[in-house]
């Protein structure tokens, strides 16, 4: 099975500081439950799912890509998923590391569900957003919100 795709927006400044911390940077394994599933080299990256975007991670398997916008018309991380969670325990230490971290009004635990995609480190990529869209035949709303197009949609 080929693997599939998730466009992420982290835009507003709770996205942008959640991508900071999370994706970006990741967090020591020693600020989360030791019983934390999989096997990762103490750092962990991780995407929480934003709460608006009524995102059905089911849809989501390890081996997909999330690819991050961050604003001037692209693309510019990926990061492959690892694993998928839903846990309010975890969802809930991941928002108090970042607001622990950041000096902005920021409220990630307000704004993002107790789904969380796992990643590999990401790799800074250059995409220009209008040009995946045609691909993808979606049109610029995925700027503001996570997507996971359906393999339908692709232009051929």
């Amino acid at each position: 099975m080929k693997p599939g795709i998730v466009l992420a927006s982290a835009t507003s400044p709770t996205e942008q500081a959640v991508f900071d911390e999370l994706v970006q940077r990741g967090i020591e394994d020693t600020h989360l439950d030791p019983h934390f599933p999989g096997e990762f080299d103490q750092i962990v990256h991780a995407w929480p799912v934003p709460e608006a975007d009524h995102v059905d991670v089911s849809d989501v398997r390890p081996g997909d890509y999330v690819v991050f916008y961050r604003g001037s018309n692209r693309y510019s991380w990926a990061a492959e998923v690892r694993d998928i969670i839903s846990d309010s325990n975890m969802a809930e230490r991941f928002a108090t590391y970042v607001t622990d971290q950041e000096s902005g009004d920021i409220q990630p635990r307000e704004e993002f569900s107790d789904d969380i995609l796992l990643l590999h480190i990401p790799v800074p990529i250059e995409l220009e957003s209008y040009r995946l869209h045609d691909l993808l035949n979606i049109d610029q709303d995925a700027l503001t919100r996570t997507i996971i197009p359906d393999d339908s949609t692709v232009a051929t």
